[in-house]
């Protein structure tokens, strides 16, 4: 997907990502789901750059969910070049070169593991995984993959860019 960069505040958030999820059983107490992305969101990293961004829960956030690296949950491959919560660099903007990251993720059947590879304008390599004890259904299969972006502001606040920022030129 492409990654850009965008001059936020604290009120405001925008990112694209894959939601992987598991809607098996009671979805308001069971729903497991995981988030992998670039996000711009200065409320939580105090900036507004583009970071690698990971999410985690078992119970529609009910008491469990972590974001990043912040709770036990994520494993770290050893020798990672990056990891939850680290800045992208460079990031596409309007009048400047494209910036593509190849975000994977991918369930070992033997396992249950969900792993996330990434790169950045070329290969992706590992970068560490979702033990499958982390969830309930979602260590067996999923049931739901979303792909794409969300922007969002507090009440009265300016609502940001998402993707680009651009409009479309095919209105189809």
């Amino acid at each position: 997907m492409d990654v850009y960069g965008h001059n936020l505040n604290v009120g405001q958030l925008s990112a694209g990502a894959i939601w992987i999820h598991n809607w098996e059983g009671d979805v308001n107490k069971k729903l497991n789901t995981i988030i992998v992305g670039w996000v711009v969101w200065p409320y939580r990293f105090n900036d507004s750059r583009t970071h690698l961004f990971t999410f985690w829960t078992k119970d529609n956030h009910r008491s469990t969910g972590c974001v990043n690296l912040d709770c036990p949950g994520f494993k770290l491959v050893k020798g990672s070049p990056i990891s939850p919560g680290d800045i992208i660099s460079p990031v596409s903007g309007i009048n400047r070169k494209c910036q593509t990251i190849t975000i994977r993720v991918s369930k070992e059947s033997s396992s249950g593991d969900w792993w996330l590879y990434y790169g950045i304008n070329g290969v992706p390599i590992p970068v560490g995984y979702f033990p499958a004890s982390l969830f309930d259904s979602l260590s067996t299969k999923a049931t739901q993959i979303s792909i794409g972006g969300h922007a969002r502001s507090t009440r009265n606040t300016i609502a940001p860019p998402m993707g680009s920022g651009a409009f479309s030129s095919n209105p189809g």
